[in-house]
């Protein structure tokens, strides 16, 4: 009986497994791996003037040193459970931050439900941008800028972000990337076995 690639092939199956996970490895180290790369080094420290100067429309890893919390500007994003049922959990805590001058501020989100005390004991960091316009007005027309009247510069952290959630994906990329290619060999191997049989 002649050796045919069909859909129930397990040869043709290998490989095409093997290529997608060789492509989605491919895709997550592209990614994330520069990325990695970039924060291994640890935050910039930096005050939050400091920080509004540099501040882009993109990405940087900065630890800010100075400020203070805005407690009672905080509050949750709750979604769904991550575990299939429809329970609400806290997803993300939002709060603003503002230097002594009230000039810069800051909006952190920050990840899980955390209180002003554990604020307090947190040291900030995280890849900070400038706040758009699209952002800005959004945060307008929900009223929680008006306090702010005195500010010139609004900016965003995300205080959850870091070297760690690359690492993970990273690593994942490799994990992929690995398999993917023992199941390439592997299914060359079946190839290359059944051409010569």
């Amino acid at each position: 009986m002649t050796d045919t690639f069909t859909p129930t092939n397990p040869r043709r199956i290998i490989l095409i497994t093997a290529v997608f996970l060789l492509l989605f490895a491919t895709y997550l180290l592209a990614f994330l791996l520069p990325d990695f790369i970039r924060t291994a080094v640890g935050p910039q420290h930096m005050t939050m003037a400091q920080a509004a100067e540099s501040a882009s429309e993109t990405d940087s890893y900065i630890a800010i040193s100075d400020g203070a919390w805005e407690c009672d500007t905080i509050e949750y994003v709750r979604g769904r459970s991550t575990t299939g049922t429809t329970r609400q959990i806290t997803r993300f805590t939002e709060v603003f931050r503002t230097n002594d001058s009230g000039q810069v501020v800051l909006l952190a989100t920050m990840s899980g439900e955390m209180d002003c005390a554990e604020l307090q004991a947190t040291n900030l960091a995280g890849y900070l941008q400038r706040m758009s316009s699209d952002r800005e007005q959004e945060l307008i027309n929900e009223v929680r800028l008006a306090r702010f009247i005195h500010a010139t510069t609004f900016l965003e952290i995300c205080g959850y972000c870091g070297p760690t959630n690359s690492l993970i994906g990273t690593l994942f990329g490799f994990a992929f990337g690995l398999i993917g290619l023992g199941l390439l060999v592997w299914g060359l191997r079946m190839q290359k076995a059944t051409e010569r049989a």
